[in-house]
């Protein structure tokens, strides 16, 4: 039997749970390897040519440096950005209609038409909403029973993944 509501009233995530979100998220987005990949390059080909020219000076070692770092750097930036705008707690209920939501100044509620696939991942339940949103919830927020008793409700109303 499918309960008919799931609550979880004090979601607040911590700053590595952001990170690893942000991580697991953008695995899947080819741009931002693209992104990366060229960054290291160009960090790298710093590195490598001002060691061969025999002018690794303090300049081209944090030039290439930075290079590498650049798109890590910004993932931990994205973070500590998301981290930091959470003022107050989210509410999440999950019931057969879809997905409740509500901070101290805001309501929204999804149905579950809206939400195309249901995963769990790293030690999240992630929600895809749309092309390009993913909501993570991290999975110790969950009682025992509590995902599949919300997986139960997704698969229901037929969503795929749950």
């Amino acid at each position: 039997m499918t309960p008919t509501a799931i609550h979880l009233p004090d979601v607040r995530m911590t700053f590595a749970e952001c990170v690893k979100a942000l991580a697991l998220v953008s695995v899947r987005v080819p741009k931002l390897w693209a992104c990366m990949a060229l960054f290291c390059a160009g960090g790298l080909a710093v590195l490598i040519l001002s060691s061969r020219a025999g002018q690794l000076d303090a300049g081209a070692l944090a030039a290439g440096l930075a290079g590498i770092a650049f798109v890590p750097g910004l993932l931990v930036a994205a973070a500590w950005n998301s981290r930091r705008a959470q003022k107050s707690a989210v509410a999440y209920r999950f019931t057969a209609e879809g997905l409740h939501i509500s901070t101290q100044h805001s309501q929204t509620q999804m149905s579950w038409t809206n939400i195309r696939n249901m995963r769990e991942r790293g030690g999240f339940l992630m929600l895809r909403i749309g092309e390009q949103c993913v909501l993570c919830m991290p999975r110790r927020l969950f009682g025992p029973t509590e995902v599949g008793a919300v997986r139960a409700l997704a698969r229901d109303a037929g969503v795929e993944g749950a």
